[in-house]
Parts: C-alpha cells; structure tokens; sequence
C-alpha cells in the first residue's frame, strides 16, 4: 500500500517541470492570469476526479486512471507554482520584492 501511495507521488512529483515549462510559455505568451486560472482549474478537476474513484472493493478501480489523474495534479501544481510566484512578485511594491 505505501509503495503505491509512493509511486503516485511520485509521478506527481516528477512532471512538475514539465507544467512549469508549459505553463510558463502560455504565461509568457498568453498571459500569466490566464495560466494561472487554468492551473487552479486543472488542479481542481483533477483532484475531483480522484475524489470521485469508486473504491477498489467495487469495481477494482483502474489504477492507470488514478495515476493520470496524479499527473494531471503534478503539471498542474508546477505551473501554478511559477505562475503564482511571478504574479506575487510582479505586484509586489518595490521594496519588498528582495
């Protein structure tokens, strides 16, 4: 059981750049609130989803759905992490952005 609470952290864990990446070219380019309410509303879905799996006794839930619903969470978390960062930055007064 602990390993595969590991392995769906990890697989969270390990996509994390890649939604930085991602996230941080739309930012970029479309606009960093954009990327940001799109971040907010994947992280949302995704977990949702997971919140929604009937339990293993029912139906044996698949676990290649909970582990793209936790990738799904880990780009997510990666793109809003920069892109909230930057924004709380961007919008910081001057002095306090040290």
């Amino acid at each position: 059981m602990v390993g595969t609470l590991l392995a769906f952290f990890a697989a969270g864990v390990v996509v994390r750049p890649l939604g930085a990446a991602v996230f941080g070219h739309l930012g970029d380019r479309r606009g960093r609130r954009l990327a940001l309410i799109i971040t907010v509303t994947l992280i949302g879905l995704s977990t949702g989803l997971i919140g929604l799996f009937p339990i293993y006794d029912a139906i044996g839930a698949p676990p290649h759905l909970a582990h793209r619903a936790a990738v799904l969470q880990g780009v997510s978390v990666g793109g809003e992490w920069g892109g909230a960062t930057l924004i709380a930055l961007e919008y910081s007064p001057a002095h306090r952005r040290d």
